[in-house]
């Protein structure tokens, strides 16, 4: 990984289905020029997606099928230019949806396979009319 950090003008890194932890996200915040980034089926946890949080010029993240909680998706709340989410079969639920609400960009989220309810996206399509959301 940290060959990878040391490629500076990258902007799109694919690091789906690969052994890549929390500890190698860290290696990768300092790219900060990332703006698509692939990690699904990985083993990142709340702790990286923290660090992921630095990477504020990110528009589309994919986290699918990695072990995110709602404090995970709270981290995310800060990464404006979001425009695709995918949160799928993660253990996001309505209270991490709505610390997604903030992301007004958004225009695609994945959140099939979690625990949100009808109510959450209810409040989710409330907040954000322009994002379409696959459950």
């Amino acid at each position: 990984m940290k060959e990878l950090a040391a490629l500076k003008a990258l902007t799109n890194l694919d690091l789906g289905g690969t052994g890549v932890t929390d500890a190698g996200v860290k290696e990768l915040s300092g790219l900060k020029g990332l703006t698509r980034l692939e990690l699904r089926s990985t083993k990142i946890t709340d702790a990286g997606v923290k660090e992921l949080a630095a990477l504020k010029n990110l528009n589309h993240l994919d986290l699918g099928g990695t072990k995110v909680t709602d404090a995970g998706a709270k981290e995310l709340s800060g990464l404006n230019f979001l425009v695709t989410l995918d949160l799928s079969n993660t253990q996001v639920t309505d209270a991490g949806v709505k610390a997604l609400t903030a992301l007004t960009g958004l225009t695609t989220l994945d959140l099939h396979g979690t625990g949100v309810t009808d109510a959450g996206l209810k409040e989710l399509n409330a907040a954000l009319p322009k994002c379409k959301v696959r459950k």
